[in-house]
């Protein structure tokens, strides 16, 4: 009998701890594989930049969108908003000195509704808050937004009122799109496009929700930076005292020279360009930078403040920084963008393997 451990022969146990060592390496190179194919965007920014519709239509472009419980869960913060904005407009023509006709008791009703308690847009409610909108002091007061706290969304929801306050309403993509909520801890959308796996994670970014940006920080592939360009001529509603243009720029500044981001892909996202080609119309923008030169010419002021960006790029020269202009609420534009940005994935993929 032959001896199975001379010359090239093998025992079973050798054949088997090959064959398990084959599938071991194959199974490996199948999580290399998949491991290469797994994209983590950080989407940041600070407070009100758009960030979070930006992940809202990751939901609409890759996961159906939003279920029936979603869009009812959703309803009372419809309801919230406009009450919230029926408070702070009333407020503020106050402050400014603006006249109303608004009754004294009609202001009184809707400075009454409490908003920790569940709101409803019905009957008087609905009646009041159409009232307040048409009323010529409050669409002057509105006019001067920048001066005050308000939504950039109000408009949106203020000529929704009929169609909001009937019985069997439930919130459309476009109602999701505008509703403003604090984005506070960590949110993830998972997806799949183009035979790529994405995590999205968006975090708050009021100054206080900063600090949790750290845990997400690990393994990401890109940020995603998005800047509010209409709110150049705005103050943070955290700390009155900072326009919020410059403390969006001071935070890419952080985050681009950040040691943990030395060689992760930076997009930016220099977001709500509709808005801001209606207000470049009627405020210079030097409120903001006095070192600018181009007065209201849209294309002028967005690759200005899109250098004021790029210039915060200083500790890796060779780094380059992917920037679009874009308009979160519009599913088209985000639709368009993204698909861009993918093809910057899928281009650095094939690189990777030799294509």
């Amino acid at each position: 009998m032959g001896n199975m451990c001379g010359g090239g022969g093998m025992t079973p146990d050798e054949v088997s701890a090959k064959q398990a060592s084959k599938k071991i390496d194959k199974e490996l190179e199948k999580s290399r594989n998949e491991a290469q194919k797994e994209v983590k965007l950080l989407l940041l920014g600070a407070g009100d930049s758009g960030k979070s519709t930006v992940a809202k239509q990751m939901q609409i472009l890759h996961l159906d969108g939003f279920s029936h419980d979603e869009l009812m869960q959703q309803k009372p913060l419809v309801f919230f908003n406009i009450i919230d904005s029926c408070q702070k407009l009333l407020r503020a023509a106050k402050n400014l000195g603006i006249e109303i006709e608004l009754s004294e008791e009609d202001v009184e009703y809707i400075l009454d509704i409490d908003l920790i308690e569940d709101i409803t847009i019905h009957g008087k409610t609905a009646e009041v808050a159409k009232a307040l909108w048409a009323d010529p002091g409050i669409q002057q007061t509105y006019a001067r937004s920048s001066e005050f706290q308000l939504n950039d969304t109000a408009q949106h929801f203020f000529e929704s009122i009929d169609r909001i306050a009937s019985p069997t309403y439930l919130p459309d993509n476009n109602d999701m799109l505008r509703l403003r909520k604090k984005t506070t801890g960590v949110l993830e959308t998972k997806f799949e496009t183009k035979g790529l796996f994405f995590q999205l994670v968006d975090v708050g970014g009021q100054r206080n929700e900063r600090k949790k940006w750290i845990h997400c920080f690990e393994k990401v592939t890109a940020i995603v930076f998005v800047v509010s360009l209409n709110e150049f001529d705005q103050k943070l509603e955290d700390d009155e005292s900072m326009n919020r243009m410059h403390e969006s720029l001071t935070l890419f500044g952080d985050i681009i020279n950040n040691r943990w981001f030395q060689n992760t892909s930076i997009i930016l996202f220099l977001n709500k360009k509709d808005l801001f080609a209606e207000k470049i119309k009627r405020v210079d923008l030097r409120c903001c930078f006095p070192d600018y030169k181009g007065g209201n010419d849209y294309d002028k002021a967005t690759a200005y403040i899109e250098k004021q960006f790029l210039k915060k790029n200083g500790e890796v020269k060779t780094r380059f920084v992917y920037t679009h202009l874009t308009c979160a609420t519009d599913t088209k534009n985000i639709e368009v963008v993204f698909n861009s940005v993918v093809d910057i994935f899928l281009s650095k993929l094939l690189n990777q393997v030799g294509f």
